[in-house]
C-alpha cells in the first residue's frame, strides 16, 4: 500500500511546487499587495520534517490508506499538507492575515484543479486546522490541511 500513498503525496507535492506561487501572485493582487509579498515556500518536502524551521515552508505526507475499490485499484490516501511560516512580527494581526491568505492561496490551488493535472483521480479537501507544527515558538505558525487524494494504480 506505500507505493499507493507515495503516489499520493508525490503527485500533490509537485502540483503544488509547480503551481501555488500563480496562486500567491493571484492573492496579492486581489489584496492590493506588492509583488513577492507573499513570500514563496522555500521547500516542498514530501515527508513530515518537524524539526525544519526553515520558512515558509510545506510538508506533505500521507497519514492513512484506505482501499476503495481493490478490483479497480482504487485507493483513498489521507493526505496531510503542513505549511508553516516564521514571523519576526509581533504583530497579531498582521500574521492572521497573512496566514489566512495563504490559506486562501493553497486551497484555492489544488480546488481549482482537484485531478492536479491529471495525477489523480481527485483531491478533496476534508478540513484544515491553525496552529503548530513542529517549532513550538511564538513566532511560528501553521496551516495544516488535511485530503482525502484518490488514486488509480494497475501496480503489479
Amino acid at each position: 500500500m506505500s507505493a499507493y500513498a507515495a503516489k499520493a503525496v508525490e503527485t500533490l507535492r509537485a502540483y503544488l511546487e509547480a503551481n501555488l506561487q500563480a496562486e500567491l501572485t493571484i492573492v496579492e493582487t486581489e489584496d492590493s499587495l506588492a509583488a513577492g509579498a507573499l513570500t514563496a515556500p522555500v521547500a516542498y518536502l514530501g515527508y513530515e520534517e518537524p524539526g525544519d524551521n526553515r520558512s515558509p515552508l510545506v510538508e506533505i505526507y500521507e497519514t492513512k490508506v484506505d482501499a476503495i475499490d481493490q478490483r479497480n485499484a482504487l485507493w483513498a490516501v489521507s493526505a496531510q499538507v503542513d505549511f508553516t511560516h516564521n514571523f519576526a512580527s509581533a504583530d497579531a494581526g498582521d500574521t492572521f492575515t497573512t496566514m489566512r491568505r495563504y490559506f486562501t492561496a493553497i486551497a484555492r490551488c489544488v480546488l481549482k484543479n482537484p485531478t492536479l493535472s491529471g495525477g489523480v483521480v481527485g483531491c478533496i479537501l476534508t478540513g484544515a486546522d491553525r496552529g503548530t507544527v513542529g517549532d513550538k515558538s511564538a513566532g511560528r505558525h501553521a496551516w495544516r490541511f488535511e485530503w482525502i487524494v484518490t488514486v488509480h494504480s494497475a501496480l503489479s
